[in-house]
């Protein structure tokens, strides 16, 4: 009778438990000893997001895309060919791609532009109102700097606007 409980004894204590074994997993079971494929892992999983995260098998909502530093109010300073102006204007993302922003009321008088992001820079060839916006710009800290051109009906305006954020 010994022998045959200890027989008992040695097979379920040595019997496989599938499950998740990776600790890192968000559904690692430590009572597992078989790894079964099953691990979960939560994260960015865009791979256009800047903390896009490769193992992720689950998108957490984190991800985090290079317009995300640009958008917010700013306080706008603009020193331009024609005259020096102070407004405010707004970014917000873009419906279309995750890479492309808004920036509404642009030139201090209502004009929405759209711009492309890459990294902490933007540019925009853009036509609103019959005037085309050209230019680039980039972040640094709360800092916005765009330098620009507008033309319209054969008169162009270069501007350079400082935009700190509110």
């Amino acid at each position: 009778m010994a022998i045959f409980l200890g027989f008992a004894m040695l097979t379920f204590t040595s019997c496989k438990q599938d499950g998740c074994t990776d600790i890192t997993a968000d559904n690692y079971d430590p009572d597992a000893n078989n790894d079964d494929g099953t691990c979960v892992y939560s994260g960015c999983t865009d791979q256009g997001a800047e903390n896009y995260n490769a193992n992720a098998t689950i998108d957490d909502g984190s991800c985090i895309y290079a317009r995300d530093k640009f958008i917010g109010a700013y306080n706008v300073n603009e020193n331009c060919t024609s005259g020096n102006f102070t407004y405010s204007l707004t970014i917000t993302p873009s419906t279309t791609t995750t890479d492309a922003m808004v920036i509404s009321n642009f030139g201090g008088y209502g004009v929405n532009v759209r711009a492309t992001v890459s990294g902490a820079n933007i540019s925009f060839n853009d036509t609103q109102d019959g005037v085309t916006f050209s230019g680039t710009g980039n972040i640094s800290g709360n800092t916005l700097t765009i330098i620009y051109t507008a033309s319209a009906a054969g008169q162009t305006d270069n501007c350079t606007k400082t935009c700190i954020k509110q």
